[in-house]
Order: C-alpha cells, then structure tokens, then sequence
C-alpha cells in the first residue's frame, strides 16, 4: 500500500530545508522519504530511489529552488514523478523555498499550485498541511516517538558547515518593548482634512476617526474646542475589547492601534531622514533606507559603522522596516533590508535589486546584520534609551526602546568563518549573536 511521502531536493544544498520539512511532517504522523534519512554508502541510491516513487510515494513534494531545477538527479527523480501523475493528477506538490522565478521552473510542475515557503517556513508548513489533509493523504495513529526524530535530525546536522556547541549564548532579537500613548482619541469626520494637513496619522472607522493627537492639540489648530472622546490604550490591548462612543460601537480597537502604531514608526523614519522604498509596486509595504555615506557611531562601538556605503560601481543603503506584534511578545519587529542605488542616487530596477542584494548579502554574517542593526536604532534614538516620536505634544509620545530583547541559551552555534577559532578551545564566555 502506498503511503510514504517522498520528499525530492537538490543535495547537499537544499538539504536543511528538506530534513527539517521531512521532521515536521513525520511528527504529525506522516510517513517520509528523504535520501538524508533513508540513503546509506552501501544501496544502489537510483534503484531504491526510483522504486520508492513507483512503489512506495502517494504524494511527491519537488523543493523547488534554483541548485534543484539544474541537478541531473532530481530531474530525472522528477520525471519518473510525472509519469505517476498522468494517472493521479495530485501526485506532486512543488514547494518553492528560494526567489525562484515561477517562469523557470521545470515544465512537468509549471502549471501545478506551488506552496511557497520562500517568504516563511511556517506560513508554507501550514498551507502543506491543510493541503495533504484535504487531500486525504493517511497519517499514522498512536505514539510518536518525537525525542528520536528531533535527535536524528539534530545528528544530521552536526557535520554540517554550521557546527552546535555546548556553551552560554546571548541572543538579540530584532523585537523592540513599544511604549503607547496613554490615549486613542477619537473625533467626528469634520477632523480629516487638518489631520491630513498636517500629516498625523489616523483611522476611519464607523464614521469616527481615532488616532494619538491629543484634544487640547486639535482644539488648538482649529483655533475652537472639539467634541472627542478617548479610549485607554492599555484596555485596548485586549482583542476582545470594543466601545461606544458617540453612540456608535467601536470594534477591533486593538487592531486600529496597532494601525497607528505603525504609521507612527514610518513617520519616525521620515524625521530621521531616512527615504522611502516600496520593493513591491503591489504592495503598500515600504521599506526606509539611509542616505548615501550615512555613518554612526553607535553607544557600544568603538568606531562609527557605515549604514551605506559603495560598492561595484554602485551605492548600497541599509533599510529597515518595522511592525507591531503581539507574539513572542508585544513590540516593534524591525527588519533589515538592503536597497541599492546608482551614483546618481536613481534606484536601480527591481531585477538589479535582487542580484546585487543576494551578492552583497552573501559578505554579512549574523554579527554583521546584527551591528548594522544596532547601529540604525541607534541613529534614530539619537543613542538615548528611546526611540521617540510624536504626532503632536509630549502627551502623545510613543517611545520605543532601543535595547531589544534579549534571550539566552546554553546550546549555542558557530559560524562558518568562526569554526576553526571554536576548534582551538576558545573559552566558553558569553558569546553575543543575533
């Protein structure tokens, strides 16, 4: 009876991908095949391979990614694949795990729906799920035996390029403690035109309109006193948590300050200098990147850091962009871009963007991003406790701490370019890492 589910990638390179797909998959109940877990010196590897297609597989997943689609080997193991499907036409899901192009990608899987994890692992682990579920694809029933499948994959990977060690490690996140305002007002629609005025962020909702400007503020520049009414941001932190005001019941509060939470942040980059890119012409998400020779010495540098700077005849910005979660914890996620430009200062075109990026890239290690980073939140906190920024009085402030959280962990890792310092019996002091 078929019931394995075969999971087909380009080795080595795609291989932690793959291992971790296949531990996912199997600790909710599947039955994998992946040659990391099944393949040894000893088989004929393309025999045992391609009877576990024919015989064995009832759903084949193609990792689709730019080494795979150019190996001889998962070709072929793809081809075999194809002739199953012109018999079961769900036989193969591809997954795609890198940039890319949907164009290139062999014709057997061109027109069949693609999971893509390129963006996120387990926003693609959890559109495969639903998928194999829906189409019936049979787990097992009973114990799984999880300590020995989190142990082989952890054994698989300890003669990978990145090596673990049992030492103390302090990790930085990328997730900032967000301080509110103490106040969401809200006004009547005849508030819109100065607020867009004026810049200052705000929410249509139910004919109302919320944001941070204070009441004494707007009375202020409307030069006359104003109906409001206002709602305490810490109650509104409760999803559940809805209002009346002005007769009319405010739902989704939480949400709305979250909104504005953002749309500050942004403003906060505008103040600081810093240019607006949107990656995605699609997209309303903008990244904000740093001026040309941008450089700041951080609270904890020894020396100024470049925040852009030259290189192959053209300029690279580094860029952030940022957003309100509520898990792990509540804050500002920032994330790190990096954007390019002629000498001229003209963006180059999306296609450029991504190739210099992958290049550029390719030279930052964990430390690297993570100084880049620590740096820029420097520069916009002025190197003080706080990042802060208001639409329009002290009352309104929203303060961001520029210390992000920070985790720490007795097992920890080495990088590449670092193996051969941890080999030599460094001693085991905390470590930072990102």
């Amino acid at each position: 009876m078929k019931n394995s589910i075969f999971i087909s990638h380009a080795t080595p390179d795609d291989n932690e991908f793959s291992v971790w797909l296949a531990t996912k998959l199997e600790l909710c109940g599947y039955n994998i095949w992946v040659d990391q877990n099944e393949l040894h010196p000893s088989n004929d590897f393309w025999q045992k391979i391609e009877s576990a297609i024919r015989n064995d597989a009832i759903k084949f997943i193609f990792v689709a990614s730019k080494i795979s689609i150019k190996r001889d080997g998962v070709i072929k193991e793809l081809a075999v694949a194809d002739r199953i499907r012109r018999e079961n036409q769900s036989f193969i899901t591809p997954v795609r795990i890198d940039d890319l192009p949907y164009n290139d990608f062999p014709i057997e899987i061109l027109r069949l729906q693609t999971i893509d994890f390129y963006e996120n692992w387990g926003t693609g682990l959890s559109q495969l799920l639903k998928s194999l579920e829906d189409e019936g694809i049979p787990r097992q029933e009973g114990y799984i035996d999880s300590k020995n499948l989190v142990d082989r994959w952890k054994q698989i990977f300890s003669v990978q390029e990145t090596c673990y060690s049992q030492r103390h490690e302090r990790y930085y996140s990328n997730l900032h403690e967000i301080y509110s305002p103490a106040y969401l007002y809200a006004y009547d629609l005849a508030v819109e035109p100065l607020l867009k005025r004026k810049r200052i962020p705000f929410k249509k909702t139910n004919g109302l309109i919320l944001t941070f400007a204070c009441n004494k503020c707007v009375s202020t520049w409307l030069a006359t006193n104003v109906s409001y009414d206002k709602i305490s941001t810490i109650e509104a932190a409760d999803e559940h948590y809805s209002a009346t005001i002005f007769g009319k019941n405010i739902t989704d509060i939480d949400y709305h300050v979250g909104f504005l939470l953002n749309w500050n942040i942004n403003n906060l980059f505008f103040s600081k200098g810093l240019y607006s890119y949107r990656p995605d012409v699609n997209s309303k998400k903008r990244v904000f990147y740093f001026q040309a020779q941008t450089k700041h010495k951080s609270r904890t540098a020894k020396r100024p850091k470049q925040l852009s700077g030259n290189y192959l005849g053209k300029i690279w910005h580094f860029g952030l962009s940022a957003y309100c979660v509520k898990m792990p914890a509540s804050g500002m996620l920032f994330r790190w871009h990096l954007v390019f430009s002629d000498d001229k200062g003209h963006l180059l075109p999306q296609f450029s963007q991504i190739k210099c990026r992958r290049s550029k890239g390719k030279r930052f290690f964990n430390k690297d991003w993570k100084d880049l980073l620590l740096t820029a939140i420097d520069y916009l906190a002025d190197n003080s406790e706080f990042m802060c920024y208001t639409s329009c009085c002290h009352d309104s402030e929203i303060r961001i701490k520029t210390e992000p959280f920070v985790f720490f962990s007795d097992v920890g890792y080495v990088e590449t370019n670092n193996i051969v310092a941890e080999d030599t019996g460094s001693s085991p002091e905390d470590i930072d890492e990102f």
